[in-house]
């Protein structure tokens, strides 16, 4: 029986909004098909059609924006702003996705921040944590790994790496543990912080 044990609820909108909710506290959910199949958890929000449509359960966890976060059942301390930011998401944690499309095919993966329309779009290996991507269509392959951050429009990131570092429109990343930043000038990345290689 919905409303079991439930506090600090607030839902508007159409399919039964809030009513397989049983147990869990300070929910806000608007918008047709939003947060349709939460049954329980603490502190989530979903504003928009379709915004955590298929989650179950999960704490802390922002959804706004048509389809944000759509098909996400279960994890903690997510943020999806945008159209569908983040709509293949099934689980993971502290992800923040922010703008249309932001982190569209990401599906188990946590801590990354994608920042953008459509940024870090193809992100989807399931090892993919830690990446931060800033800029408009700026896009990690589907096979980026670890810790790689990418600053500017249109980067296009290298396959299989970790460690990168892009920064500026349009460049190109050249690979694990190094820096590329515009169009001319990269750098070797040593294990030392202090130690950079250069080449002009």
């Amino acid at each position: 029986q919905p409303y079991q044990s439930i506090h600090h609820v607030t839902g508007v909108g159409a399919e039964g909004v809030v009513g397989q909710i049983t147990t869990g506290t300070i929910k806000t959910i608007v918008g047709s098909g939003a947060g349709a199949t939460l049954t329980s958890g603490i502190g989530n929000t979903a504003f928009g059609a379709g915004a955590l449509a298929s989650v179950l359960s999960g704490t802390n966890t922002t959804a706004i924006g048509r389809d944000a976060l759509g098909n996400f059942t279960s994890g903690d301390a997510n943020t999806a702003v945008g159209y569908r930011a983040g709509r293949l998401l099934t689980s993971g944690t502290n992800n923040v996705l922010i703008g249309q499309d932001a982190g569209y095919n990401l599906t188990t993966q946590g801590s990354n921040v994608l920042i953008g329309v459509s940024a870090g779009y193809n992100l989807q290996t399931a090892t993919s944590t830690g990446n931060v991507v800033v800029g408009h269509n700026t896009q990690l392959t589907t096979n980026a790994t670890l810790n790689n951050t990418y600053v500017g429009s249109n980067i296009t990131g290298g396959a299989s790496v970790a460690g990168e570092i892009v920064i500026g429109s349009g460049a190109t990343g050249l690979g694990t543990n190094t820096g590329q930043f515009g169009n001319s000038f990269t750098a070797k990345i040593s294990k030392c912080p202090v130690l950079v290689q250069a080449a002009m």
